[in-house]
């Protein structure tokens, strides 16, 4: 049976605590000036919105996915023979392994990525249970519950939404080495006969 985070714990109460911030912003407004303005323009999000999309993050595809890395393949150093069949084989093979090496980057580049995504979750899910667990227990919750008092909405939505806007680690650097992979074919040149060969890997 799963193990039961606190923020899943936290769920039901604080969504309605939330949601309760929400409509008594959306109804009043936040005083001037105060904090949870900007933070609900940058994140694009409000307080009860960061909550439930912190609760449906899941890092599970993440933690379950299996990527090997391709290990070298094996070098021509040992095969013996010449001719046109060995330069165009040599031309070729080289592709080849210019091809598996880039691969094995983008493999590995991939795992990291795989790895940052369930270490961003993990902090984001933990930072959002501390500060709901904050608010159900503070005073400005009994205020929002008892009164709509916008300023103890905009106190509570502002915990809310620091906590939940994470930058993910790496940012846009991730583009560029997650790209894909395209084989690049050598260009066709001609060359002598061959000769035969015999080859020892």
């Amino acid at each position: 049976m799963p193990e039961v985070s606190m923020l899943d714990r936290l769920a039901g109460p604080g969504l309605d605590l939330l949601g309760r911030v929400d409509a008594c912003l959306a109804r009043y407004g936040a005083p001037a000036g105060h904090p949870v303005l900007g933070l609900i323009r940058d994140a694009g999000l409000t307080p009860g919105e960061a909550l439930a999309f912190a609760v449906s993050l899941d890092d599970g595809p993440f933690r379950r996915a299996s990527l090997p890395v391709p290990g070298p393949l094996p070098s021509l150093r040992d095969v013996t023979w010449d001719g046109a069949a060995r330069d165009a084989f040599e031309t070729q093979w080289t592709a080849v392994v210019r091809q598996q090496e880039a691969l094995a980057e983008r493999m590995a580049a991939t795992r990291a990525y795989a790895e940052a995504v369930v270490e961003w979750v993990g902090l984001v899910r933990r930072s959002v249970a501390e500060a709901v667990g904050t608010a159900l227990g503070s005073m400005e919750a009994v205020r929002v519950k008892t009164e709509s008092d916008p300023l103890a909405a905009a106190e509570i939505g502002a915990v809310v939404l620091r906590a939940a806007v994470r930058p993910f680690p790496g940012g846009v650097e991730w583009a560029g080495r997650l790209s894909e992979v395209e084989f690049v074919a050598p260009g066709r040149g001609g060359g002598r006969a061959g000769r035969g060969f015999s080859v020892a890997l």
